[in-house]
């Protein structure tokens, strides 16, 4: 029987972009694919959807691809449902002014997450003073990040990590890494060297167990959990980015993939985690 968690189901990953382009005007830089246009991508939408699925709660990401570091929709339809979705903000970690630009979204209110993004673009800020302030800025916010990156990155930061170690950090899509082989995955060796470092937190996401079906979604699962701990782990749908997939199915794959798993050790990848983290 596939895994459920006794206090619903968190989905730390989700997506919204707005009808309304006047109000919300697109501003695509580039990053990823067009995956916005031609289906319903807005909050009731998406809401429609986890409602159906019997999804209590979500974490809003900001929508890098189509609104790069515009975050007012997202912050809408957090203030607009506050008890349903917590809000991940993103900020241009590569300009010179990244941490002056997370204090002011912090300020703003509502904000449970930071996303700094490397991924399809200069991860070169990592290796500089650039993160080295937002780290510190997220460190005086009392604020997690949400680190997009690919696995290449993950050396520079592990460094950045072991500088300041005192930020809490989530990890989005395992930083896409190969998963080729199967168990034990030396291929993501970078990944499981960050599990030595207690502030890193990593999303499980539709992306991720999609790869690791070619050999098996459980024993990368139990592999994740023998390197970081079941509640350094949450999933997250990747919805409706992810659009390939349905929801259903997306749900149901996360469930198959925890069902070998101590009862306790599912809820927590299924929704404790990402309870603690976002909505705490």
């Amino acid at each position: 029987m596939a895994a459920t968690p006794a206090h619903g189901v968190v989905d730390a990953h989700l997506h919204v972009v707005s009808n309304d382009i006047t109000t919300f005007p697109l501003q695509p830089r580039g990053v990823g694919r067009d995956w916005w246009t031609g289906r319903a991508v807005d909050a009731p939408s998406v809401g429609s959807t986890l409602r159906a699925n019997g999804v209590e709660r979500g974490v809003i990401v900001q929508a890098v691809g189509p609104y790069f570091t515009d975050n007012r929709y997202a912050r809408a339809v957090v203030e607009a449902e506050p008890d349903r979705y917590a809000l991940v903000v993103a900020i241009d970690a590569s300009a010179p002014d990244a941490a002056d630009q997370l204090v002011a979204e912090v300020a703003r209110g509502a904000v449970a997450g930071v996303r700094v993004f490397a991924a399809g673009g200069d991860g070169s800020w990592l290796a500089d003073d650039r993160a080295r302030a937002v780290w510190s800025a997220a460190a005086d916010a009392g604020t997690a990040l949400v680190v997009a990156c690919f696995a290449d990155h993950l050396r520079l930061l592990a460094q950045r990590l072991a500088e300041q170690p005192d930020v809490v950090v989530a990890l989005d899509h395992c930083a896409f890494v190969s998963l080729r082989g199967g168990p034990p995955y030396r291929a993501a060796d970078a990944l499981w060297d960050l599990a030595a470092l207690p502030s890193v937190h990593v999303k499980i996401s539709t992306i991720v167990l999609e790869a690791a079906a070619a050999d098996s979604t459980a024993a990368f699962v139990e592999h994740a959990v023998a390197a970081f701990g079941a509640d350094r782990l949450a999933w997250g749908s990747d919805h409706p980015q992810s659009y390939e997939t349905g929801y259903a199915d997306m749900l149901a794959l996360a469930r198959s993939a925890c069902v070998t798993l101590d009862p306790a050790d599912a809820e927590a990848i299924l929704g404790r985690t990402a309870q603690r983290l976002w909505f705490a």
